[in-house]
């Protein structure tokens, strides 16, 4: 599983920097080799990092649902602890590869469970990493 080293500059912030694991046959992968460096959509980051900072947020808990690789989690723990929640445990593993490359500088704690609006047993849909669902 390829490492993708990435960096971003967010103002009034150290430069992030991370380290996304992801398995060859992912569509990420297009991401990042399309964009060396970058973050995958890094303008959407950007946007919640000043969003963040903007509301006085410094320390608050954030959610990552769907967390996939990590790559929204290895940035947001730069920012605040992280608590990632994803079903698919292909994705788990990477995203435990990925903040274990990283190091981020906030707790980053994988929830290994789906969110649902409701409480029910629920499976997922395995056809490839980054586009699981839920199934009855």
């Amino acid at each position: 599983m390829p490492i993708f080293p990435v960096t971003a500059t967010v103002p009034n912030r150290p430069t992030i920097r991370a380290q996304i694991a992801c398995s060859e046959r992912d569509p990420l992968v297009r991401a990042f080799t399309g964009r060396p460096g970058r973050f995958y959509e890094e303008d959407l980051l950007l946007a919640l990092a000043r969003e963040y900072d903007a509301k006085g947020w410094a320390g608050g808990a954030i959610l990552d649902v769907g967390s996939h690789v990590g790559n929204h989690s290895a940035f947001l723990a730069h920012l605040g602890p992280v608590y990632a929640f994803e079903a698919d445990p292909r994705c788990q593993a990477a995203w435990l590869r990925t903040m274990d490359a990283t190091h981020p500088p906030n707790p980053a704690v994988l929830v290994p469970a789906p969110v649902w609006s409701e409480a029910r047993r629920m499976d997922i849909s395995r056809n490839r990493t980054g586009r699981a669902h839920a199934v009855e």
